[in-house]
């Protein structure tokens, strides 16, 4: 059964992401996926071209958007979470949301809050949420402090119609996000609260090879010089991988959590999947 990725952010990540969105699609085409996300920062700017070209190469569509959330009390860089349009509806629902969120703020850029993501629940209860490495419930995982971490996630369970604790590994050394030891740390959580986790691999790249402008990228969102200790990357693990790739990947991740087979993980990244791929018609 082909992977399929849930998370992938393109160029239109602005200073983010590398690729093109028919770059991405065409590599998964060519890697015969059945279906790519669209979940770029910020914005839906790049989602008809990515479907059109989802369409020219008989690859479904799933669409959503990473966005910043303030909870009250985050200081520096604001976390952030990935919302996903259900099959159902969810297109029209995350453009709802989007443009109630441009009318709510003064900033350019939205940012999720609590007091907005109630006003706006009517369009929430239609999509699906992913807790990734940086959102506010990974980072309290990334603290140990698990109690903590499922009170975060309470404050948002009612306002989605669906959560999956996002399980990623970028091979990067050490038990901080982005690492095997988190990524199994967020499968235990998801396994103890009874949620959903899912296996993405956060995708900003096309290949590998893209690595040096991820970095270029880097520095030029923080206004920073091109230095190591500017750059988010600790490896070019963040590209779109393979199914084989994934796979493997998932039973690292499975198996330090505790559990013999990534079957689970991976039936139920499917599954999500399956429920968010959109009809273009």
């Amino acid at each position: 059964m082909s992977f399929i990725h849930l998370r992938t952010a393109s160029a239109y990540s602005l200073k983010y992401g590398t690729t093109q969105p028919r770059d991405l699609v065409a590599r998964a085409s060519e890697l015969e996926m059945p279906a790519l996300a669209l979940t770029d920062r910020d914005g839906l700017a790049g989602a008809i071209r990515f479907t059109k070209a989802c369409v020219s190469h008989g690859v479904a569509p799933i669409i959503g958007i990473n966005l910043p959330i303030h909870l009250g009390d985050t200081s520096g860089v604001l976390p952030r979470i990935t919302i996903l349009a259900h099959s159902d509806g969810g297109w029209c629902s995350l453009v709802r949301l989007m443009t109630g969120l441009h009318m709510n703020i003064d900033t350019r850029k939205p940012v999720l809050t609590l007091e907005l993501l109630e006003k706006f629940s009517s369009h929430t209860s239609h999509l699906h949420l992913l807790h990734g490495p940086e959102s506010p419930v990974s980072q309290a995982l990334a603290a140990h402090r698990f109690d903590a971490a499922l009170d975060i996630f309470n404050q948002t369970r009612d306002l989605f119609a669906d959560h999956a604790i996002e399980c990623v590994s970028h091979l990067v050394a050490g038990n901080g996000p982005r690492s095997t030891v988190h990524a199994a740390r967020s499968l235990i959580f998801a396994r103890d609260n009874d949620v959903d986790a899912v296996i993405t691999n956060a995708v900003r790249m096309r290949d590998r090879a893209d690595g040096p402008v991820a970095d270029v990228l880097d520095c030029a969102r923080q206004l920073v010089p091109l230095h190591p200790r500017n750059v988010e990357r600790r490896n070019a693990e963040a590209y779109l991988k393979s199914t084989d790739e994934m796979v493997l990947l998932a039973a690292e991740i499975a198996r330090a959590a505790g559990e013999r087979t990534p079957r689970a993980l991976l039936k139920t990244t499917r599954q999500w999947a399956e429920r968010a791929v959109l009809s273009p018609q």
